[in-house]
């Protein structure tokens, strides 16, 4: 049997089982780990069968909070979906031609812009004739099409970013505390959006209301008190109704759980302000992460730094790589 397994690849090298992508993720994405149970995730379609199905709005899911021991804290489950939403955002939002797959080599992967053609920079090991190596950031466009779409965007030396944002991080971060809770209240007034009442109680109402609706129907079909065709018209209208109570639960639900991970990137970023120095000196990367959210490279002579909560910071170079 192991021999079969590592003939499939399911065994590595050293004979210890083979994860898969599929595997991790579910493990990553199980609530269960938290104490909470999301209810109803499939459902069986055929009782003769018993085929099981994803429940994609079929029948109503409930969210259950503290329902039995966790085995990790909310904190760590809440910080691991926020990097998931983020490398998945990264994929998702940018198109395949961009390069936007997501490396954690460096912390400005992906946050480096070009100012002429929007595409992202990729940083690369330039070789001199000396065979002396130094990384630089080069625009993708360029990379694999040369000057065909993207004509003068620069090449920028990592020393000379990384030094970059440093100031920009110590110019507006660490100078005053009156800017520190400026950038708070702007982030606060991003994440704390107020939302309109809802209530999943009054939906299942709702939707007990129309499974009464529905079997009234059925009874008064059988007692032929209404024709199949009119059954057929009140079934339609009952089920589009129960249809959009579903999803409005299941987008409630989502919004809840992206709430608790706005709320610990929240903590995450106020923790990063708070905790630093009045001047940083090194490029810290986990510091970087959680400030920096864009970097414009307009020119060989200009770069804008874009850092959490609306502040730009604009820098004209002296030499560029």
């Amino acid at each position: 049997m192991a021999d079969k397994l590592e003939e499939d690849g399911h065994l590595t090298p050293s004979g210890l089982p083979r994860w898969s992508k599929e595997g991790i993720k579910r493990i990553l994405t199980n609530e269960k780990y938290t104490g909470d149970v999301l209810t109803q995730k499939t459902f069986t379609s055929d009782v003769t069968t018993k085929h099981k199905k994803v429940n994609t709005g079929e029948l109503p899911q409930y969210y259950i909070r503290n329902h039995h021991v966790p085995i990790i804290s909310r904190e760590q489950y809440d910080a691991v979906q926020i990097e998931l939403k983020r490398r998945n955002c990264i994929r998702k939002n940018e198109k395949k031609n961009d390069f936007s797959k997501y490396s954690g080599k460096s912390a400005l992967n992906n946050l480096v812009v070009c100012g002429e053609c929007g595409s992202k920079y990729r940083r690369t090991i330039w070789i001199d004739r000396r065979k002396n190596k130094k990384y630089v950031w080069r625009c993708v466009s360029r990379l694999e099409y040369g000057k065909k779409y993207c004509h003068t965007s620069p090449s920028i030396d990592d020393d000379v970013i990384k030094s970059v944002v440093i100031e920009a991080i110590n110019a507006v971060y660490a100078s005053k505390n009156s800017i520190r809770d400026i950038v708070k209240c702007n982030i606060a007034a991003l994440l704390y959006k107020t939302n309109e009442p809802f209530s999943i109680e009054e939906n299942n109402n709702k939707i007990d209301k129309l499974n009464e609706r529905m079997r009234d129907a059925l009874y008064k079909n059988s007692a032929g008190e209404i024709t199949t065709d009119e059954l057929d018209e009140i079934c339609a209208e009952i089920m589009q109704e129960s249809k959009v109570l579903r999803e409005e639960n299941k987008k409630h639900t989502m919004e809840i759980q992206m709430k608790g991970a706005e709320q610990a990137r929240l903590k995450q970023i106020f923790e990063a302000i708070d905790h630093m120095s009045e001047q940083m000196t090194e490029f810290d990367d986990e510091t970087v992460r959680a400030v920096v959210e864009r970097i414009d490279v307009i020119s060989q002579d200009k770069i804008i730094i874009w850092l959490i909560g609306g502040i730009s910071y604009e820098k004209e170079l002296t030499k560029a790589a």
